[in-house]
């Protein structure tokens, strides 16, 4: 008999598939500890979606991942991936912090038309974190005025990641479109790698459960129940150490 779960004799409801989009600032002023916590965090992202995905029989995530320093460049340059087959070699601190840039593309990529989200069975309203700790130097308001009139990106659950301390809160605040104690988690210490990555893929998957449909109302629903977490993380009631799914 055969064991495959896609297999429609086996398996009468087809997995929910999310979509993360990890947005990686490289820029120079992430040089030493910032980048480190990066590299560290996607690694263990990767791998810890994985094993998810091989275990969980309602849920697959896959994973796009835009860095970006002077200009934008996509890891998964085809679209999201499964995360075993993500070429991911560690990023390099270096150039500047065009974070405008980093939107645009994004909002390319956030269409069923000439974008990334489109599936036979329809696409879920994605996760987005954008993982930074400093100042963008360009014109990002603008940039991120039409990442906002973007669909998807409204539907979407958003998340920053301050990395460091010299974070712009502010832009993250705008980003994620929430106030800061529901929407960023300011991460510093040496175990950030497996709390970001546990963290990352509680709510890949918890976003999945909650949007059910492509650009629904549900998708409210998904970031609300974020906001609970990040608050609970912020005030160190949430504890980060176990899988999370």
């Amino acid at each position: 008999m055969s064991t495959n779960l896609f297999d429609v004799k086996n398996e009468s409801v087809p997995r929910k598939t999310a979509f993360l989009f990890l947005v990686l600032d490289n820029s120079g002023s992430m040089t030493g500890t910032p980048i480190g916590a990066v590299n560290s965090a996607v690694e263990e992202v990767l791998l810890k979606i994985k094993d998810m995905n091989d275990s969980n029989a309602d849920v697959c995530v896959e994973v796009a991942l835009l860095a970006f320093n002077s200009k934008p460049d996509w890891i998964t340059k085809n679209g999201p991936m499964m995360p075993e087959n993500i070429p991911f070699i560690p990023l390099s601190a270096t150039g500047g912090t065009n974070m405008g840039l980093a939107f645009d593309e994004l909002e390319k990529k956030l269409h069923q038309s000439g974008g990334w989200l489109v599936r036979p069975s329809g696409s879920r309203a994605p996760v987005i974190i954008l993982m930074t700790d400093g100042e963008p130097l360009d014109d990002w308001s603008a940039s991120l005025d039409r990442l906002k009139q973007n669909d998807w990106f409204r539907a979407g659950t958003k998340l920053g990641f301050a990395v460091g301390g010299e974070a712009d809160f502010n832009v993250l605040e705008q980003f994620t479109g929430c106030p800061r104690n529901e929407s960023i988690i300011h991460v510093s210490d040496g175990d950030v790698a497996t709390k970001l990555a546990n963290l990352i893929v509680f709510l890949a998957v918890k976003s999945a459960e909650i949007s059910s449909t492509p650009i629904d109302a549900t998708a409210a629903g998904a970031q609300a129940q974020m906001a609970e977490v990040v608050e609970q993380i912020n005030d160190g009631e949430w504890d980060m150490s176990g899988t999370g799914w």
